[in-house]
């Protein structure tokens, strides 16, 4: 995703922070999904739910593998918040790094799997992507289908409509009689 993007959108970005009840175990493996928002790809981090934190031991900083689908190994760091809610961890370090290399986009939902009696002290995380932009049938006397999209100006559309509102202002202006 494109820097200006997350320039633009910075003050609009939620927290990207999981949610305990987000959490779950089974077997002696907990897990927790984060859905992806703009913040996550923005910024260098992702929110791990407290809940999480403290059934796995989290409590100081720390590295840990993460394993992607593909079968790469990412050395993410594990750190706590500085503000109040000194009690929150979350991912940074090579986030940014894992998120645009798997492609994560803003609604994808991660699924992160830990076992800490495992054999090695990794972290597992499937990647559920997020379903496609609808596409309309247009009539079927244009014969043509079309993918709903932003429909936001270019900049060269906004440039020349600049200029053609210069030129028609300029135009109404009274000229001086030469004669």
């Amino acid at each position: 995703m494109p820097d200006e993007e997350c320039e633009i959108k910075q003050k609009n970005c939620t927290t990207g922070r999981s949610r305990d009840k987000d959490v779950h175990q089974s077997d002696g493996i907990s897990y927790f999904k984060a859905t992806i928002s703009q913040f996550n790809i923005c910024y260098s981090y992702l929110g791990i739910p407290s809940k999480f934190s403290s059934m796995n031991g989290f409590r100081d900083k720390r590295e840990i593998t993460v394993g992607d689908p593909e079968g790469r190994e990412w050395q993410l760091r594990i750190s706590h918040s500085r503000g109040k809610q000194r009690n929150q961890r979350f991912f940074y370090g090579d986030w940014l790094n894992f998120a645009r290399v798997n492609g994560l986009v803003v609604g994808d939902v991660c699924t992160f799997e830990y076992n800490p009696g495992g054999e090695k002290d990794i972290m597992y995380v499937s990647i559920l992507k997020k379903q496609s932009e609808p596409v309309m049938e247009d009539t079927k006397e244009r014969g043509t289908s079309s993918k709903i999209e932003d429909q936001s100006p270019s900049s060269e559309y906004l440039f020349g409509v600049s200029l053609y509102l210069f030129f028609w202002l300029v135009s109404l202006v009274e000229t001086p009689n030469i004669s």
